[in-house]
């Protein structure tokens, strides 16, 4: 290059510039191409591809119910407010308030609580979150995680020394969802040594979800900021963290404006409304879903990871033909239900959502969920799980 510059202008060395500027010039191309495409692989959907279907829809043309589970309900197994949901190894575990964590089989039958509500040193004070694995179950309460077996039986505990709300277990290590410190993510290996932290506390951050960490495919572990496009990403089979967004396109909201937005002392920000904001993000071990709001359009985006195939919805199009309730049950952000999305529905709903939609009552899924609650005492049942996929 240094060349061309110091040689006389005369016709030839004109020549000679001009192709080197042709040739920088198709490389500038390819190198946007590049930085272009790699903005596209660190988003979840490359929505400047995507149609959002607007045209009305009933559900059961692209949902299907797997199975729908009526949990036991007695004075040992009654429920109260679900706060977050768990199958594994074909039981679910329901964490609800002010009781221990129950655990149901597959037909809906309560087996067994995990641990005691106590002060005891194998109980817990109170139950901030939970995880299962394929051999133990975890129970996040106050400056410890105890594990447990399958069957409920007390193993050992891990000492915390901070405010963790939420949590996660990979492999050999877990990842925390810290409050009052500088960084609300951590990494600590199975003794409580922190490896790792990351993400600087915001007050965009307050905005949690009762399951801080959502799985991608079987590659990374999601954790939201708030209700903005950027999310922390961690790879499990890198063991690092890595930063992707939900969408490509630009009109999303950014941690700095959610912060801008948050800080009560600052009226100068512009109008909210134009701008998308995330949320409703869960997942099974090949499908993600999640919604984005802008203004009053509220888009449910289906990812199918396996194949990098997405579809995208208008929420207000959507016509619950399989609940008979509201569309509002595909997006429960506190469940994990590992091949299959999980959501819940006390018996009450299922009942007026019926009453509603009579003209409808010819469907064989409206007669299986009729003879369902037959056999209830709708008032006072648990809630009966949904287990569906998306098509």
């Amino acid at each position: 290059m240094n060349k061309i510059f110091l040689i006389k202008w005369n016709c030839c060395s004109l020549i000679s510039l001009s192709k080197q500027c042709i040739g920088m010039f198709f490389f500038v191309c390819l190198f946007s191409a590049c930085v272009k495409n790699k903005a596209t692989n660190d988003s979840i959907v490359n929505d400047f591809d995507i149609e959002v279907i607007t045209s009305k829809l009933p559900i059961s043309s692209f949902v299907k119910i797997k199975r729908m589970i009526p949990l036991e309900t007695n004075n040992t197994s009654l429920l109260g407010n679900i706060e977050k949901i768990m199958k594994r190894n074909d039981r679910y575990f329901i964490k609800s308030s002010n009781r221990s964590l129950a655990v149901f089989d597959q037909s809906g039958m309560y087996l067994n609580a995990i641990g005691n509500l106590g002060n005891g040193p194998e109980e817990y004070p109170t139950l901030l979150d939970f995880d299962v694995d394929s051999e133990f179950v975890y129970i996040l309460t106050t400056n410890r995680i105890n594990i447990y077996n399958q069957k409920g039986k007390y193993v050992k505990f891990i000492p915390l020394l901070l405010n963790v709300a939420g949590f996660k277990v990979v492999k050999d290590k877990i990842l925390l969802f810290v409050l009052g410190d500088s960084h609300v993510v951590h990494l600590i290996d199975l003794d409580g040594v922190t490896i790792e932290k990351k993400l600087r506390r915001d007050p965009s951050l307050r905005l949690t979800k009762a399951i801080s960490f959502v799985r991608y495919g079987n590659d990374y572990l999601l954790f939201s900021k708030g209700h903005s496009n950027d999310i922390l990403a961690y790879n499990i089979a890198k063991s690092k963290f890595e930063n992707l967004n939900y969408l490509s396109s630009s009109n999303n909201i950014s941690p700095e404006y959610s912060n801008h937005t948050l800080d009560a002392s600052k009226t100068d920000h512009e109008d909210e409304s134009n701008k998308r904001l995330f949320d409703g993000l869960t997942s099974t071990s090949s499908q993600t879903i999640f919604g984005s709001i802008e203004r009053d359009n509220i888009v449910l985006w289906v990812k199918d990871v396996a194949r990098n195939f997405t579809t995208a919805y208008s929420f207000a199009a959507l016509i619950d033909d399989l609940t008979y309730t509201s569309s509002d049950f595909l997006v429960k952000e506190n469940t994990d239900g590992g091949d299959v999305f999980l959501s819940y529905l006390f018996p009450y709903s299922l009942e007026d959502g019926l009453k509603k939609n009579q003209k409808l009552s010819e469907n064989e899924n409206f007669k299986f969920i009729e003879s369902m609650l037959d056999n209830l005492d709708v008032e006072e049942s648990n809630p009966v799980i949904i287990e569906y996929i998306f098509k």
